[in-house]
């Protein structure tokens, strides 16, 4: 994706993470050595955090003076509790020895540990009663126990083996599943243990009745969230679901799903959903900078509740220096209302950078669909727009079909450690079907974060544009590639970069192709230093070069999202100018 003219900016970046890394590992903060230290030697690595809090004496590390009575009180009180810690996990005839000394203003409290030979399981049975006994879930857990003959007893695996098998069988539906017999017998004369578990499933239980409780919208349209119904077998993790349906839906504050396990009749168990209503209306309020677009503001107004078909309509409006947009929006639900639906839309944008100027109008219908991470819509526009470039002026009709698919996973929607977006866009128009031009335009975007060491981040980028049609010139403004910007190249203003005319000026391409590589370091809780490499042109011809950009950047994490201000070099134009980029928003 970068050419030799990278070379030089690549190898200054690599020079400069080197020495950022050494540097904050360096002034890596040091603690406090504490008041009281206490030590455990001859007990494995998996065992100690856990033996180390049961003593008493291990607390007192966190104060900042101690009493020397308690302590040796504590001191002589730790052998009985390493002793009983140690049972839990199948050692009963350990030997321990300690130590307390004072080392100046510290004290050091020592324990050596003879760990002794493992108790272990002589005999191992599970058995299953009740009309779950041939459950394929519950016979798996039963076959894949972690228990066996031979095994240490460790207290702490059967407690969580035994949990998660009574868990499932009530989230398959058994609610009345109980450990009729759980026992470990210990003989500690010949130093065995003995091991019986028993489950119960008693009956299993279907759902019942399904009651919304609410008069705001039709009940027809509500239950197309419902996924369960009157007799399906109980299901715990579809009632979650179900809360999680509503919840997401954007018409209710709060929502709460409530099976009346009590009333069940017949094992069929009522469930209960009351809702706590969201406002008919709400507004938005922004403001905001941007390098690329000014200073900027923005209102928006949406009725959640047009009607009780759960209809909606949003409106919005942004003003910037130079870009201005106002749209309006109608949605409706259909069939899966969930992550089904049709809009009707109106937008106006008006994009006036150094090398282009469009007014654009467009009015048309959609259908979005979600599932899961992703995301599919198509859409039909048609569209007017006014648009002046370099010498030309002129105004254009299309109808433009169009689908778009996007991809997103993060471990956090606005501070990803890991994480990864893709956005594919296809858009048409046939000159004749009111429109004045053919062209077919796909445009594809990435953005891929992974951690970097404990501190680090590395975030790729990459954009890719293909257009086909007679000639650039007939295409209008908002069809023509540019690059450069805080989004694209950095280092260049907002839309410079592209194919140029015979007077210089820059006309916009067929294709573009965009890269970026960057790592972010942590200096603090909210603040990251980061220095990154672009790359990238707008162009007719693949022979033509790409332009890079190189930079430096502080990075805030603020209430509202990263805040981002980057100094970036235009390294491939002479003298090399230096731009300032400032950013507010998400990672992906």
């Amino acid at each position: 994706m970068f050419n030799k003219n990278s070379r030089c900016a690549a190898g200054a970046l690599v020079l400069f993470l080197s020495a950022m890394n050494f540097t904050l590992h360096g002034a890596a903060q040091s603690s406090a050595a504490p008041v009281v230290e206490v030590v455990v030697e001859g007990v494995p690595e998996r065992i100690l955090p856990k033996l180390i809090s049961a003593l008493d004496i291990s607390r007192e590390r966190e104060k900042e003076a101690v009493d020397e009575a308690l302590l040796r009180t504590l001191h002589r009180r730790a052998r009985n509790q390493i002793e009983t810690a140690l049972q839990s996990f199948g050692f009963y005839q350990p030997g321990v020895k300690g130590t307390l000394r004072q080392h100046e203003q510290r004290w050091v409290a020592t324990y050596t540990v003879v760990m002794g030979p493992p108790l272990r399981y002589r005999t191992v049975n599970l058995s299953i009663l009740g009309e779950g006994r041939d459950e394929p879930s519950l016979q798996n857990l039963l076959d894949n126990f972690p228990i066996e003959t031979g095994y240490i007893v460790d207290h702490t695996v059967y407690e969580t083996a035994k949990q998660e098998w009574l868990r499932t069988a009530i989230e398959l539906g058994y609610l009345d599943a109980r450990l009729s017999k759980r026992e470990i017998l210990i003989d500690l004369q010949r130093y065995e243990a003995q091991l019986s578990l028993t489950l119960d499933t008693g009956p299993l239980f279907y759902f019942g009745d399904i009651n919304l409780m609410q008069d705001d919208f039709d009940d027809v349209f509500l239950r197309r969230y419902v996924r369960i119904q009157s007799g399906q077998r109980y299901s715990a993790a579809k009632l979650i679901a179900l809360e999680n349906a509503l919840r997401d839906s954007g018409y209710f504050l709060e929502v709460t799903v409530t099976p009346r396990i009590a009333d069940a009749a017949d094992q069929r168990v009522p469930i209960d959903v009351a809702f706590a209503p969201i406002k008919p209306s709400s507004y938005i309020f922004g403001v905001g900078y941007g390098t690329d677009t000014g200073a900027r503001g923005r209102i928006g107004w949406e009725r959640h509740r047009v009607n009780r078909r759960g209809h909606q309509f949003m409106a919005n409006l942004r003003i910037a220096e130079r870009v201005q947009d106002a749209s309006v929006r109608y949605v409706i639900p259909i069939r899966n209302p969930r992550n089904d639906r049709f809009s009707l839309f109106a937008t106006y944008s008006k994009d006036d950078p150094d090398t282009s100027d469009s007014e654009l109008g467009r009015i048309g219908i959609s259908r979005a669909t979600v599932h899961g991470r992703t995301r599919w819509e198509s859409l039909l526009a048609f569209q007017r727009e006014t648009f002046t470039v370099a010498e030309q002026r002129d105004t254009v009709n299309f109808l433009a079909p169009g689908v778009n698919f996007s991809w997103v996973t993060a471990d956090d929607p606005l501070f990803p450690n890991r994480g990864f977006r893709a956005d594919i866009g296809l858009v048409l128009s046939y000159d004749g079907i009111l429109s004045d031009v053919s062209f077919a335009q796909t445009r594809l975007q990435g953005k891929w974060i992974r951690p970097l060491g404990s501190r680090g981040r590395v975030i790729l980028r990459g954009e890719a544009g293909l257009t086909l049609a007679s000639e650039v010139a007939v295409l209008p403004a908002s069809i023509r590639f540019f690059a450069g910007g805080d989004q694209s190249v950095r280092g260049y203003d907002y839309k410079e970069l592209g194919p140029v005319d015979q007077t210089g000026e820059v006309i916009g391409g067929r294709y573009l192709l965009v890269g970026s590589m960057e790592y972010d370091h942590r200096v603090g809780n909210d603040w990251s230093v980061a220095a990154f490499l672009d790359s990238g042109n707008a162009f007719d011809d693949f022979n033509e070069p790409l332009e890079q950009g190189a930079g430096f950047g502080v990075r805030w994490r603020s209430p509202v999202g990263p805040v981002r201000l980057d100094i970036a070099s235009a390294i491939s134009q002479p003298g090399s100018p230096w731009r300032v980029h400032f950013t507010l928003g998400p990672d992906l």
